[in-house]
């Protein structure tokens, strides 16, 4: 899924805002304070409900409006339950798709609205908030392939005197959590080495945001679990009380914190494989290894543990074990990789893990994960941006990266781009053409326009890829028969970059690089 518009208004220092992205790399560079990072903060308030800078909004508004609105469209075209959540609901398409047949009648081909219509988006009649606390998210169920070019509205609006108004397909949200759903961000940013040097909440959420991607009943059941922990140290806090009292809640607690270990074993368990995967050849973390600690004694179920601290929990006025004490140890042998590892060292373990949070959410759920990356050129070396820039391509990510100037950027990504299509010409020589593609559009008159491709990527079976760009010839095996006379690089001329100059606040679209 990428993030095909945003739009901005009176948030932070960004004039009115209203720009088309690229589904591959978006490029935001200029000087420091110009606005860079509150686009991708701009970005994250449609994953989040809020930046992932600050939790104070207030200071999100800029100083002379009353509020902030952020719009956007998300292209869901590899996701179709949320298309048939957004259609059931009578949602409208993205201009220019014929989702008629496909989806029936309630999707409507909508036209395009300028900019200042996203405030009447957000503010159009409809359920308030405190309607509803239902978790509206469907399971991942039947993820069959849909029409291209579906795209999803959402937006968020706050004003200062704390009012919130979340929409996603033209209904309000009852919480932040559908939105991210909807579009999963990740960030790496200098705060992001909080995960080796944080405390291990920082590690459980970052475990968790994986949890909540991959298993459907996770965020129910950590909701229910949190809302037991506290009746239970509730109770605790009278003092002496009867075991009888307890046994209830100890029993409920218990059967939730089994099915989020679980939950999160699970997860886990694939994230361990492919990070050591991509940390494999490093010099200096040969020894490196991460564990999953369930947040109590191994050698006993949470039940038991519940019976035989009892009295100690009730001294202490709070349920001391269990998953809210869950962590993900980051380890060199026996000791702590931030007490060993040099700063190189650490940017390097913490990027290859928010990189294989990605490519795990990538083969269990068949979409892609957006990643914010602010300030690259400040956090890494150009040898390690190279290796991120390899791992972000290959992934087929949609990616938004922030510096100061954008030459450096920009040759990481180029690199990265022609190492790849250099694999894939060797893989053409040892095994004939590999890369058949289709095109939606093949006709001669479509020559010079823009088009959906869909390829048969090789370096990513479990998928199909969808690339955007122009056709620059009609001579395409419309049905992707192995043996097709050019490769997607002869096929497509590659429009997958977009550069902006970010000055005062005020976003400006470069010519193509």
């Amino acid at each position: 899924m990428t993030l095909r518009r945003l739009s901005a208004q009176n948030f932070r220092n960004l004039q009115a805002v209203d720009i088309e992205l690229s589904p591959q790399l978006n490029i935001f560079y200029g000087d420091n304070g110009s606005g860079k990072t509150s686009i991708l903060e701009a970005i994250s308030t449609l994953s989040l409900g809020r930046s992932f800078r600050s939790r104070k909004f207030k200071t999100m508004i800029h100083y002379d409006a009353d509020a902030y609105t952020v719009f956007g469209r998300v292209d869901i075209s590899q996701q179709s339950p949320l298309v048939r959540d957004f259609v059931s609901a009578g949602g409208a398409a993205a201009p220019g798709s014929d989702v008629k047949p496909a989806l029936g009648a309630a999707a409507a081909v909508e036209q395009a609205q300028p900019a200042q219509s996203n405030e009447a988006f957000l503010t159009a009649p409809g359920p308030s908030l405190g309607e509803s606390n239902t978790d509206r998210r469907q399971p991942p169920e039947g993820d069959r392939p849909v029409p291209a070019g579906i795209q999803l509205p959402v937006g968020v609006q706050r004003s200062r005197d704390g009012q919130v108004l979340i929409k996603k397909g033209g209904q309000p949200c009852s919480s932040a959590a559908e939105l991210a759903e909807t579009l999963p961000v990740r960030v790496m940013n200098g705060h992001s080495f909080s995960l080796l040097e944080g405390a291990p909440l920082v590690r459980r959420q970052f475990l968790d945001w994986l949890v909540f991607h991959v298993e459907h009943d996770f965020y129910k059941v950590w909701r229910s679990y949190e809302k037991c922990l506290k009746h239970r140290n509730s109770l605790l806090r009278r003092g002496k009380i009867e075991a009888s009292l307890l046994a209830p809640w100890d029993r409920e607690l218990a059967a939730l914190a089994a099915r989020l270990d679980s939950f999160r074993e699970a997860a886990f368990d694939r994230l361990r494989v492919v990070f050591s995967r991509l940390i494999s050849g490093f010099e200096g973390l040969e020894k490196l290894s991460i564990r999953y600690y369930r947040g109590w004694d191994a050698e006993h179920t949470f039940a038991e543990l519940l019976e035989t601290t009892q009295e100690r929990d009730a001294d202490l006025g709070y349920t001391r074990q269990g998953p809210h004490r869950a962590d993900v140890k980051i380890m060199v042998g026996k000791t702590a990789a931030v007490d060993l590892l040099s700063r190189g060292q650490q940017k390097i373990v913490v990027s290859a893990l928010l990189i294989a949070q990605g490519m795990v959410y990538s083969e269990q759920r068949q979409r892609r994960c957006v990643y914010l990356i602010d300030d690259l050129p400040a956090e890494l070396d150009e040898h390690f941006r190279l290796i991120l820039a390899d791992w972000l391509v290959d992934m087929g990510c949609q990616v938004f990266v922030t510096g100061v100037e954008k030459q450096p950027l920009l040759a990481a990504w180029r690199r990265a781009v022609d190492g790849r299509a250099r694999r894939r010409e060797q893989q053409r020589d040892v095994s004939g053409p590999v890369l058949p593609a289709k095109a939606v559009q093949t006709s001669p008159e479509a020559v010079g326009e823009s088009a959906e491709v869909t390829v048969n990527d090789p370096d990513n079976s479990a998928s199909v890829k969808h690339v955007q760009g122009t056709v620059v010839t009609d001579d395409i095996d419309a049905d992707g028969v192995p043996g097709c006379p050019d490769t997607i690089a002869a096929t497509i001329e590659n429009s997958g970059f977009r550069v902006f100059h970010v000055k005062h606040g005020v976003v400006e679209l470069e010519p193509a690089p």
